[in-house]
């Protein structure tokens, strides 16, 4: 496992953010949200669900 410096972790984590979070409005934007009787709670679960999966792409990427 490398090390990285706070600089390098500063310079992925900006990249990993303005790459991923574009991506989870995008995609929250096509969800169908028809399938729910309560689409903005649902909405809200989905979107906070795809951001923990973008922190762990995170952490994946940052410890690789």
């Amino acid at each position: 496992m490398s090390t990285t410096t706070r600089e390098e972790w500063e310079e992925n984590s900006l990249f990993v953010r303005e790459t991923l979070s574009p991506l989870s409005q995008h995609f929250l934007s096509f969800w169908p949200r028809c399938f729910f009787k309560n689409s903005d709670h649902s909405a809200k679960i989905f979107f906070h669900l795809f951001e923990m999966i973008k922190y762990i792409f995170l952490l994946f990427f940052l410890f690789s």
